[in-house]
Protein backbone atom coordinates (compact mmCIF):
# COMPACT_ATOMS: atom_id res chain seq x y z
CA UNK A 1 0.00 0.00 0.00
CA UNK A 2 1.62 3.42 -0.99
CA UNK A 3 0.72 6.66 0.64
CA UNK A 4 -0.77 9.78 -0.91
CA UNK A 5 1.07 12.34 -1.97
CA UNK A 6 1.71 15.66 -0.02
CA UNK A 7 2.30 19.51 -0.58
CA UNK A 8 6.28 20.07 0.24
CA UNK A 9 5.02 22.48 2.40
CA UNK A 10 3.67 20.06 4.72
CA UNK A 11 6.84 18.40 4.73
CA UNK A 12 8.58 18.90 8.37
CA UNK A 13 11.12 16.49 8.70
CA UNK A 14 12.67 13.66 5.92
CA UNK A 15 14.13 10.76 6.86
CA UNK A 16 16.88 8.83 4.94
CA UNK A 17 18.68 5.51 5.41
CA UNK A 18 21.95 4.87 3.65
CA UNK A 19 22.10 1.35 3.51
CA UNK A 20 19.74 -0.69 1.40
CA UNK A 21 19.35 -3.60 3.67
CA UNK A 22 18.10 -0.89 6.55
CA UNK A 23 15.81 0.35 3.93
CA UNK A 24 14.13 -2.72 3.32
CA UNK A 25 13.92 -3.43 6.64
CA UNK A 26 12.09 0.15 7.83
CA UNK A 27 9.79 0.00 5.08
CA UNK A 28 9.06 -3.52 6.03
CA UNK A 29 8.25 -2.54 9.01
CA UNK A 30 6.23 0.73 8.38
CA UNK A 31 3.90 -1.42 6.57
CA UNK A 32 2.81 -3.63 8.96
CA UNK A 33 1.88 -0.92 10.60
CA UNK A 34 -2.50 -0.37 9.59
CA UNK A 35 -2.51 3.55 8.17
CA UNK A 36 -5.67 3.84 10.81
CA UNK A 37 -2.88 3.12 13.78
CA UNK A 38 -0.76 5.95 11.97
CA UNK A 39 -3.51 8.20 11.87
CA UNK A 40 -4.76 8.14 15.12
CA UNK A 41 -1.45 8.22 16.67
CA UNK A 42 -0.76 11.75 14.93
CA UNK A 43 -4.00 12.53 16.14
CA UNK A 44 -2.98 11.77 19.46
CA UNK A 45 0.42 13.39 19.40
CA UNK A 46 -1.04 16.46 17.76
CA UNK A 47 -3.74 16.72 21.23
CA UNK A 48 -1.12 16.15 23.42
CA UNK A 49 0.82 19.02 21.85
CA UNK A 50 -2.29 21.30 21.68
CA UNK A 51 -3.07 20.18 25.71
CA UNK A 52 0.77 21.25 27.18
CA UNK A 53 1.05 24.38 24.75
CA UNK A 54 3.41 22.96 21.94
CA UNK A 55 1.38 23.55 19.12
Amino acid sequence: MKGQPIEQSQIQKMFRIGSNDKYQRVEQFLSDIPLQVIDITDQIIEEGKTLIGKN
